[in-house]
């Protein structure tokens, strides 16, 4: 949503919005293999791939959680961004499903992935919104 007037933009706090948010995401990726590693006992390689499926699905979560200064569902996302955001997570997934360029994950194992992102995506809407009442960024 647009502006109703210039924004005087408070890098201070946009930069530790970002900080905290990126942090929030990193925890996310490095849960997601730890599970993959301890519980359900993935060798290297495979870890490799959840790490990029867990990458590829936080990064995803993270464009509709900031792209709104409110909480994320105050707007529906253009259907450009709906359109890369599904083949940017269908080559992720195929890639990991069918093992090309990388070793395979089993179907539960991704999905269980994309459905982590998607709880992190509230999660990281939470902590914006939380922050964004303490911190003036724009």
């Amino acid at each position: 949503t647009p502006s109703p007037m210039p924004n005087a933009w408070h890098m201070r706090d946009i930069t530790i919005l970002a900080a905290i948010l990126g942090l929030v995401a990193l925890a996310f990726a490095v849960g997601a293999i730890a599970f993959g590693a301890f519980v359900l006992g993935l060798d290297a390689r495979q870890l490799q791939t959840l790490a990029f499926v867990a990458l590829v699905s936080a990064g995803q979560a993270n464009v509709y959680v900031v792209r709104e200064r409110r909480h994320m569902w105050h707007s529906r996302p253009g259907i450009w961004l709906v359109l890369s955001s599904a083949l940017d997570l269908g080559i992720a997934t195929s890639l990991a499903l069918t093992g090309t360029l990388m070793a395979p994950l089993r179907v539960p194992v991704v999905a269980a992935v994309l459905a982590g992102a998607a709880a992190l995506a509230l999660l990281l809407d939470a902590v914006k919104s939380l922050l964004m009442m303490r911190l003036r960024p724009t």
